[in-house]
């Protein structure tokens, strides 16, 4: 069976500035997720610093998760920086539009 996700190059190489806006708009969802999650984590970990009962385990897992995450975080933007310069790159005349609305 073929894996029917397409990588991060093949995204950039896209023509369709559609395709592009969905990709960004799912990473940006991904990274807002992500920093949601971490801070739930963290809160949990703060309340078993005081008490409330989180087990050994659990924490080193709510770590190894905050860990990982702070590592896609950057990798999302990053990819979401390409992806937004790939779709000014297809749409040069509307930027090009805005930009001289902006000097009149």
């Amino acid at each position: 069976m073929q894996n029917s996700r397409i990588s991060s190059k093949e995204i950039l190489e896209q023509d369709s500035v559609e395709l592009l806006e969905v990709e960004r708009n799912r990473l940006t969802n991904a990274v807002e997720k992500l920093e949601e999650s971490n801070r739930y984590l963290e809160r949990e970990s703060l309340l078993n610093n005081e008490g409330e009962g989180v087990s050994e385990e659990d924490l080193a897992i709510y770590r190894s998760a905050i860990k990982e995450n702070k590592k896609l975080v950057p990798e999302y933007q990053s990819k979401i920086f390409e992806i937004s310069a790939r779709i000014k790159e297809l749409q040069p005349e509307r930027h090009q539009q805005h930009r001289s609305k902006e000097h009149h």
